[in-house]
């Protein structure tokens, strides 16, 4: 406690200090990496802000986008439909905020709900004063829906005010179907953070359900689906995963928006139903299904077990090698695999030593790259040398966790529309060092939930559940052979050792949709310990070249990473709402198009 209080001292007084001063302690990198590694020990950095900081925040993100919605606000036509999911217990509640609504946009209100409860919500409807709307009671969708555009909500939400003007302006777009970011109001006078959504995000979807309610449909009729689904809380989430897996040509959109308020859930209610366990058990690619708390993980089928080749690039380190090395071999239940050592260079004998040791070995092929380090050029000439249909870029720092590791990450990336996946790497005191990369943390890339504790169920449980990244670190990253060739391999002309990974990821994604993180994939990362911190005059150099290189390359992504959101912080990797400062970065155009 006494060193977190230092800390916050010194924090205080950089703050305070003149920005000439703070440049030129910046320029120097022995002082910035003081100062870094002193900050991460205190507890400090990882740290998100206090509740009631959260409180303001929000309220401060609500406020400018009431404003937005004011400076975008025209005339608009009444021509979409409310489809409100419904009962007759909780009907009474829906029926007093629509008559809240200021200027309601639609055309007419559809109330879906069971059998049981259609003769209830009418008897309800009828003695409340909204008979002066058009609205229909059914519990068929085929009922219910039509070619007119839709707006999906469960009964106990709140629209935001204004809110219903920007939906009748995406029905003169391109839009098929489109979901919003949510805020909750308070049941018990406790403040609940919004949940502020990364654009389309499949496995995040298929881990946590994460969305739920307030999806705009260009037509009413898509709701119908092959999975018969009932009027719960679960539809809106059952129909994001139906609509994955049919493959539908329906491009799922998001605006960074906050469209309704709902009340708090409790974890037991987001717990997947008997009904969506069966569905995912049918799909022929999936082998089985587990559940920890409200988080899903899915075990992909693997067929044919392929040769997966772990690339381990070293120079000496033979501790290290011996310590990765030896984990893998023992621990690892995934057999088909074989390790191949990249020597860059050794000159201690004791490591060369090793290194022949290994090469006896019948798991591990050592190759030599006699030149000067280039972490891109090491791996681009390993892949040339090794057999494996799968790759597999390991750092000989890792360690590996979860004897299950290789299968989770295997079953992953043999999806036909994974590009690559990368594992939950921790330090050796269980803080995480990776857990997928966001671009434009620092005006570059960082890592996602960086220094939280291992058990940490992160921002919208991205840490603790499987999900979608625009990138992944090489540290332990597996790509199918086929697209490394296609996308020629690691950038090794102009980046030899810092952003590769990310630069490669963002051109996978040029051929396949997605990137993913796997959160039970765990394995230890004693970072830097070999090559080393950018800590002297080249080093630093060397990385604001390679740092300028990924800003112009991928200047789209830096901007607005789609596998983030536009309204959080991009000055920490906490996931924080984002202050005054930066919302010139948050607010984009209201509509896609």
């Amino acid at each position: 406690m006494i060193f977190q209080s230092l800390m916050k001292i010194i924090q205080r007084i950089v703050k305070l200090m003149p920005t000439s001063f703070v440049t030129f302690f910046k320029r120097n990198p022995k002082l910035t990496a003081l100062y870094s590694r002193t900050l991460v020990k205190s507890g400090l950095f990882y740290g998100r802000p206090s509740t009631k900081k959260l409180e303001i925040l929000t309220k401060e993100l609500l406020k400018k986008q009431s404003e937005q919605f004011r400076h975008n606000q025209n005339k608009t036509s009444n021509d979409f439909s409310l489809l409100i999911i419904t009962s007759s217990s909780d009907i009474d509640a829906c029926l007093e905020m629509l008559l809240d609504l200021d200027s309601p946009s639609f055309s007419k209100i559809l109330f879906f709900c069971a059998t049981e409860d259609v003769e209830k919500v009418i008897q309800r409807i009828y003695s409340s004063p909204i008979t002066n709307l058009k609205w229909r009671v059914s519990s068929r969708l085929d009922g219910l829906v039509d070619e007119e555009p839709i707006l999906v909500i469960n009964n106990d939400d709140v629209l935001v005010s204004s809110f219903t003007t920007l939906i009748s302006k995406l029905t003169s777009s391109s839009v098929d179907v489109c979901y919003f970011d949510r805020a909750f109001y308070s049941t018990n006078g406790e403040f609940v953070e919004p949940e502020l959504y990364p654009d389309w995000n499949a496995d995040l979807q298929l881990s946590t359900s994460y969305i739920r309610t307030c999806v705009y449909f260009a037509k009413g009729k898509y709701l119908l689906s092959s999975f018969d689904l009932e009027p719960s809380k679960h539809f809106v989430a059952n129909w994001m995963i139906n609509n994955f897996f049919e493959q539908c040509s329906r491009q799922v959109h998001h605006i960074p928006i906050i469209g309704v308020f709902s009340p708090p859930e409790p974890s037991e209610s987001l717990k997947m139903t008997r009904e969506l366990l069966k569905y995912l058990l049918a799909q022929a690619n999936i082998e089985d299904v587990t559940e920890r708390g409200y988080i899903r993980d899915i075990q992909w089928k693997i067929e044919n077990e392929p040769l997966v080749s772990l690339i381990i690039p070293t120079y000496n380190g033979k501790d290290l090698v011996e310590q990765c090395v030896k984990s893998i071999l023992s621990l690892t239940t995934y057999k088909h695999f074989e390790i191949v050592l990249v020597d860059n260079n050794s000159d201690d004998k004791e490591a060369i030593a090793y290194f022949h040791e290994l090469s006896n070995h019948e798991k591990i092929k050592v190759l030599r790259y006699p030149h000067p380090f280039n972490y891109s050029a090491i791996n681009n000439f390993a892949v040339s040398k090794c057999n494996g249909e799968i790759i597999g870029l390991i750092n000989n720092d890792i360690k590996v966790i979860t004897p299950q590791w290789l299968e989770h990450l295997l079953c992953i990336v043999l999806r036909e529309d994974v590009g690559s996946v990368g594992a939950k790497l921790l330090y050796p005191d269980n803080r995480v060092q990776h857990a997928g990369v966001v671009l434009g943390y620092g005006g570059g890339a960082g890592h996602a939930h960086k220094f939280f504790p291992r058990n940490h169920d992160g921002y919208l449980s991205r840490l603790a559940a499987t999900n979608n990244f625009s990138a992944v670190t090489a540290a332990c990253l597996l790509v199918k052979r086929e697209d490394y060739l296609k996308v020629g391999g690691l950038n090794e002309l102009d980046l030899t050792v810092a952003f590769n990974d990310v630069d490669f990821c963002l051109r996978l994604l040029e051929i396949r949709e997605r990137n993913v993180y796997c959160a039970i994939a765990e394995l230890y990362h004693f970072e830097s310990i070999s090559r080393g911190a950018d800590d002297t005059k080249e080093k630093s150099e060397r990385f604001q070249k390679e740092l300028q290189y990924l800003r112009s390359t991928w200047r789209t992504y830096i901007e607005h990473d789609p596998a983030y959101n536009q309204c959080l912080t991009l000055k920490r990797e906490n996931f924080a709402i984002v202050d005054s400062s930066e919302y010139i970065h948050a607010i984009s155009e209201l509509t896609p198009q």
